[in-house]
């Protein structure tokens, strides 16, 4: 008698079945380890941003701090006046940046150095979850003032300190380019300089390209300038006018687009054509056939126009461009 075949092919549809089961189990508990490291990875990045946000608003406050220390020659009281508005404007600049910098915790390394520490607490969104409730990110930045030596670009011309302090305020002069060998460098000049090293008699061809893109070497405080120029004043003048005319159409094109009357100080565009660094040295008399001045510091100026009577001589409209003095002491 034959005996009825059993049914083989049953078994496997349960061990699909536990097999399902198991899949869900080994998902489920893999889901849990990626949700974990997403979490990290997200409050990780807030962090991240953290510390990117509180180093840019240290380094702007620092930086800010820095320009109210004085390098040398102060008293006690005077550093520490000028600490405390280092702090001020340390703490102020940071909270514009929208960080809050505690007043105590800024410390000065040095007489002329101020270091900015900024601390933030953060409560984490996912990695309370790995038992980590809060992360705490630390930045600081440290800047300083050191005295100024010298200054590269100027342009090839000085004006006197009488003339810089009558002018300080920013009106608008004119003066006349004058020859120091053969007029006095006074008041309502601005001399004509050669500001190379070995004073050896600048042509003016030189002269001229010095006055078009700036000098290129370093002028220094104190210097001794000769102002020997192998060019009479009427070459002289010739090239101030070609100079300045190709400073004002390089400003008036792109990208400076200044036209002379569009812009109000402070508001030049960077690199502005119009604006010149000029040398303040004080009067000097044309008592002999090499004078020489003494290069005091630094003043940028806002070139208005020049006009050139006949050819023969030469007078500069200028502006001076209130507190960006460059000297060794100025906080400006």
């Amino acid at each position: 008698m034959l005996k009825p075949i059993k049914n083989h092919f049953s078994r496997p549809r349960k061990t699909r079945g536990r097999r399902r089961g198991v899949t869900i189990v080994m998902v489920a508990l893999s889901m849990t380890a990626l949700l974990g490291f997403c979490a990290v990875a997200v409050d990780y990045g807030v962090l991240v941003n953290d510390a990117s946000q509180l180093q840019r608003a240290c380094d702007a406050a620092a930086l800010q701090g820095a320009s109210q220390l004085y390098v040398s020659g102060t008293s006690a009281t005077a550093v520490a006046s000028d600490q405390y508005k280092a702090k001020t404007l340390a703490v102020a600049i940071a909270l514009r940046n929208g960080v809050v910098v505690n007043f105590n915790d800024i410390t000065f390394p040095a007489a002329n150095k101020i270091k900015v520490p900024a601390t933030r607490n953060r409560s984490l969104f996912f990695a309370g979850a790995l038992g980590v409730s809060n992360g705490t990110v630390t930045r600081s930045a440290t800047a300083g003032r050191i005295a100024l030596k010298g200054i590269n670009h100027a342009v090839p011309l000085a004006m006197t300190t009488d003339d810089y302090l009558a002018n300080i305020d920013g009106r608008s002069f004119e003066y006349k380019l004058v020859n120091n060998h053969d007029t006095d460098f006074i008041s309502g000049t601005v001399a004509s300089l050669d500001l190379r090293p070995d004073n050896s008699g600048k042509s003016g061809a030189v002269f001229q390209d010095d006055l078009t893109s700036g000098y290129d070497g370093i002028i220094y405080i104190g210097q001794k300038i000769d102002n020997s120029l192998n060019a009479d004043i009427g070459s002289q003048g010739s090239k101030l006018d070609t100079a300045m005319a190709d400073r004002i159409s390089r400003a008036a094109a792109a990208p400076y687009y200044d036209n002379g009357s569009n812009n109000i100080y402070p508001n030049y565009p960077s690199g502005d054509p119009r604006v010149l660094l000029l040398i303040v040295a004080p009067p000097n008399l044309a008592a002999n056939n090499n004078p020489t001045l003494n290069a005091l510091f630094f003043v940028p100026v806002y070139l208005e126009s020049i006009r050139s009577p006949g050819g023969k001589q030469a007078y500069l409209r200028l502006r001076v461009l209130p507190t960006l003095t460059y000297n060794s002491q100025d906080p400006n």
